[in-house]
């Protein structure tokens, strides 16, 4: 909400919607091909070389089931915020 307010509803759910997109492959990373957090830290290189050249069918789908599946659930709130404001007015 606070990307909405700075630079409109278009913008803030792109936003969301590259985040929503961004954490479904990065549960897939940490799910299936078992990178942790720190990866990113100690072990850059090699996580760069997975990212760059091992897209296949089962990270797509992953990606793609989670990514909507998070999408519903944050705007059922959306909605339900979105709800509770015009019922006080």
């Amino acid at each position: 909400m606070y990307i909405e307010k700075k630079k409109g509803k278009r913008v803030g759910w792109m936003f969301v919607t590259a985040v929503h997109l961004l954490s479904g492959y990065a549960i897939y990373l940490g799910r299936f091909i078992r990178f942790n957090s720190w990866d990113v830290i100690f072990n850059p290189l090699e996580l760069i070389k997975f990212l760059l050249f091992s897209i296949d069918k089962l990270a797509i789908t992953f990606t793609l089931y989670f990514f909507l599946l998070s999408l519903f659930i944050y705007g059922t709130f959306y909605l339900f915020i979105y709800l509770g404001k015009v019922e006080k007015e």
